[in-house]
């Protein structure tokens, strides 16, 4: 295990501590009123002081974001955000994501990113779940990364040229004809176009579905025709 690996495992443990501090059962055992309130009250002292030792030690580490990916089969993946305060460029962001398992194993890692959203969803329909991470690398483009733990490995089930969005990105079960919703696995709604101000520029959604390991591309719906459907059904209904 090498030196950043251990660092990340440290940070990730540092964080979990949190969560006992908090939550840990018995933590309070009153023999009367008085003794116990009086240990409630040096206990409660200690919590504070742990916690702000906690904190300062991710501070220290530079952590910004961590979440835990909990597997089927009971595992735990640690996923941590730390800034390296390195850049290739002005503005570039500076966070390294990594993922590593139980014994510190590093899975995972992209550098250069902002994370702006972390959760799990079981978009496959199965079992086990997927981490979906929402990144910006510096421009007006957003990432989606659609990420899938099996046998050891993690593998990206988007790929990379296809997991840009500038407006949105939407995941969500399927509802149209043919298909079963709760055993069709979700498909990936990229609104794409660039600026909101911009009136010339058309905006799109390009659909992806999950076929043999990985989604794929099935095509772009205008934007502006989808919302003006919507509008044309939404008035018969008024009326």
């Amino acid at each position: 295990m090498d030196r950043f690996t251990k660092s990340l495992l440290l940070c990730a443990l540092v964080v979990a501590i949190v969560a006992l501090i908090g939550f840990w059962p018995g933590k309070y055992q009153y023999s009367t009123a008085v003794s116990g309130g009086l240990a409630r009250s040096s206990q409660e002292h200690g919590k504070t002081a742990d916690i702000n030792a906690t904190v300062q030690k991710l501070l220290n580490d530079n952590v910004t974001a961590f979440y835990q990916w909990k597997m089927d089969t009971g595992a735990t993946l640690l996923c941590i955000a730390r800034d390296s305060g390195k850049h290739e460029f002005p503005g570039e962001p500076t966070n390294v994501f990594s993922i590593i398992d139980g014994q510190g194993k590093l899975l995972y890692q992209i550098d250069g990113v902002e994370i702006l959203s972390i959760s799990t969803s079981c978009m496959l329909r199965d079992m086990r779940s997927q981490l979906v991470v929402s990144v910006n690398g510096g421009g007006r483009q957003n990432d989606l990364k659609i990420l899938d733990y099996q046998n050891g490995k993690i593998t990206e089930l988007l790929d990379s040229d296809d997991q840009d969005y500038s407006i949105a990105a939407l995941i969500k079960p399927q509802f149209r004809s043919g298909v079963i919703p709760a055993k069709e696995p979700y498909e990936i709604l990229m609104i794409r176009g660039v600026g909101l101000a911009n009136s010339d520029e058309k905006k799109y959604v390009s659909v992806y579905r999950y076929a043999d390991g990985s989604y794929e591309f099935n095509g772009d719906v205008s934007q502006q025709l989808l919302d003006d459907y919507m509008e044309r059904l939404l008035k018969k209904k008024t009326r």
